[in-house]
């Protein structure tokens, strides 16, 4: 069946027939089949629902945020692959989720509230009197291509959320004594001595007897233990294995170029500055009669109270309204439009012109038969699957039916997981194939797996011809491993005991330093204070820190540390410091409101999880992938 549909769906030629199917079921639907994919609705659950349009609306103003934080352009494409479509989808459901939650408890917005909230919204005020301005308000809106309807909908819905939100955390208020454990973790410091152990102190141990090997090796056995083991013979198809047969005539140039000619067109671009918000068409005039004198736009603006917009190089169908559009693309360079009238008046002279340009045969010709001989390599490649499949078919085996159909066989010799040989070593031939080593771990003994699609077009197939489990080798395999981590034990027990030692020295009163010195242990710092902050940063051994902080005054304790950890270090708590809440009760309420703060986001994202949970969502996965690589091609073009 693939085999047939490759060789149905081969050719640009195709492709374009396939694309007026696609139009032909987009236009007349095919519901029985279809169902599913002509869901406008990216994300849905039990009294939830994300659309298509409030996705992509949302999608866009997402965009524009992220260009005016880095402050340059940032693509579509750009956008989808630091995952941030599915990211806004999270917020979007969750705002659903608390929608859905506010309505179940009547927590809703007024028609006042909502009307206060917008009186009250600085974007909204008239900048001369700084009272609410209907006018402002209408033209900010229009500006941002959102109706009235649907941003006090989505303003009554958050002011829902806020309110449900507030309501969820506002009785929440940690006691004091929160704060003063807070206070005493936070400004706690410890003053303490290092000194530290070395292999060298302890030197080599005798080598062990063979006895000591047999023994060692029986107690610590899983720790010698050798990973799976797999060898595998691959066959791979890839256009760039026929390319050298394939040859473009030049009608099938020509005619991929009629064909394509109308979208190899550039179209007009254009750069303006729009200033809208004008009350009639005498204020729009007025306004353009001091920029065709010359006048700044910004000075225009500000005397008739209008919003000034820049746009740079855009096609006709990218301004911000179609007769916006048609007035800029009718006025010569440096000239002002006429008057536009929309829900305000606006006004735009137009600074600069990019004209558009058709290419012709000669310019894409390269392009065009680099096209058309991958297109060819791909159907040449397509006929040795089919063929390699029809021989296998017939009972030959599996190398056999590859050198009849062209096709590469590569031999993988015994690799584990990590595509590394029993030496330890990658394996060359599949270096920069870690799909390969996926599929052949996941696959059965024996039989050849499926062919697999690949990123560059072609497709593999694998079959699994060794099979070593994993498990502890034989002694003999492994004697030299055995013998080096048995003297590594004993250097480490040395170790331990001169640190046990110490302890107990100072236990029966020695100081600390007197003890190291006795056991001939060097001194790494004497009486050092540090914070959390301090040990954070890790100092000899992240691990003595850890111990550090977790034992009590006078304690002594170890942490490894140093190349492989192999240095034993021994800090003695000599002090202890933590301040005094009841000395600073300003220190005390900031402490207590800071975790009155994690303490009700911890609340709220609690509330959001069992909501999710209980709204049951399922995301719309094919819609969404196909809004986002419709979105990648438009950010792409432009």
């Amino acid at each position: 069946m693939l085999t047939e549909l490759r060789k149905v769906t081969r050719g640009w030629i195709a492709m374009a027939v396939i694309g007026l199917l696609a139009l032909a079921f987009a236009i007349w639907g095919i519901n029985d089949v279809f169902k599913p994919i002509q869901s406008n609705t990216v994300a849905s659950g039990r009294g939830v629902e994300v659309t298509q349009e409030e996705f992509n609306t949302a999608f866009d103003t997402e965009i524009e945020r992220a260009r005016t934080q880095a402050k340059r352009a940032v693509t579509r494409q750009e956008a989808v692959e630091a995952n941030l479509h599915m990211r806004l989808l999270d917020r979007l459901v969750t705002q659903r989720v608390f929608d859905r939650l506010a309505r179940r408890v009547n927590v809703s917005a007024s028609d006042a509230m909502v009307a206060k909230d917008i009186q009250e919204t600085e974007a909204f005020r008239n900048p001369v009197t700084g009272a609410f301005d209907a006018a402002t308000y209408a033209s900010m809106l229009a500006q941002n291509r959102i109706t009235r309807s649907f941003y006090e909908a989505d303003l009554r819905n958050d002011m829902a959320r806020r309110q449900l939100a507030n309501a969820l955390v506002a009785g929440i208020r940690p006691p004091s004594s929160f704060g003063r454990m807070a206070i005493a973790f936070e400004t706690e410091k410890r003053t303490i001595s290092i000194a530290a152990v070395t292999p060298e102190r302890i030197g080599a141990p005798p080598a062990p007897t063979d006895a000591e090997i047999e023994a060692f090796y029986k107690a610590q056995s899983a720790g010698f233990a050798l990973p799976e083991y797999r060898a595998f013979t691959v066959i791979t198809a890839e256009p760039a294995d026929f390319a050298a047969r394939v040859e473009v005539s030049e009608d099938k140039i020509v005619e991929l170029f009629q064909f394509r000619k109308a979208q190899l067109v550039t179209p007009e671009k254009r750069s303006f500055i729009l200033l809208s918000g004008a009350k009639d068409r005498a204020v729009a005039e007025q306004a353009g009669r001091r920029l065709g004198a010359g006048e700044a736009p910004q000075a225009v603006a500000g005397a008739l109270n209008l919003q000034v917009l820049e746009f740079s190089q855009k096609a006709k169908t990218e301004a911000p309204d179609s007769r916006i559009g048609d007035a800029v693309f009718a006025t010569p360079a440096g000239q002002v439009t006429a008057p536009v009238q929309g829900v305000t008046w606006s006004i735009a002279r137009v600074t600069g012109i990019v004209a558009g340009a058709t290419p012709t045969l000669e310019d894409v010709r390269a392009g065009l038969r680099a096209e058309l001989a991958q297109e060819e390599a791909q159907t040449l490649m397509n006929d040795a699957v089919e063929k390699f499949d029809d021989i296998r078919a017939g009972g030959a085996a599996l190398e056999d039916a590859a050198a009849q159909s062209g096709l590469t066989v590569s031999k993988i010799p015994l690799i584990d997981a990590r595509g590394l040989s029993a030496a330890g070593q990658p394996e060359s031939s599949i270096l920069d194939r870690p799909e390969l080593v996926q599929a052949a771990f996941a696959a059965g003994e024996g039989d050849p797996t499926d062919w697999t699609s690949t990123d560059q077009g072609g497709s593999y197939l694998i079959r699994i011809d060794i099979v070593r489990p994993s498990g502890p080798p034989p002694l003999a395999q492994v004697r030299d491993r055995v013998a080096y981590a048995w003297r590594m034990q004993k250097i480490g027990e040395g170790m331990r005991k001169i640190a046990e030692d110490i302890r107990t020295a100072v236990a029966g009163g020695a100081k600390f330093i007197d003890a190291a010195r006795a056991q001939r242990v060097a001194m790494v710092t004497t009486s050092q204070t540090l914070d959390r902050r301090m040990a954070g940063q890790g100092g000899p051994s992240p691990q003595l820190m850890g111990a550090v902080f977790s034992g009590r005054q006078g304690d002594v304790v170890t942490g490894a540390g140093g190349p492989g950890g192999a240095v034993l270090f021994i800090a003695q708590i000599e002090s202890i410091e933590r301040a005094d809440p009841a000395s600073d009760p300003q220190m005390l309420e900031q402490a207590r409101q800071s975790l009155g703060s994690m303490l009700a986001d911890d609340t709220l994202a609690t509330v959001q999880a069992v909501a999710k949970r209980d709204a049951r969502i399922r995301l719309n996965q094919p819609l969404i992938d196909r809004l986002v690589g419709k979105a990648t091609e438009e950010g792409a073009e432009k």
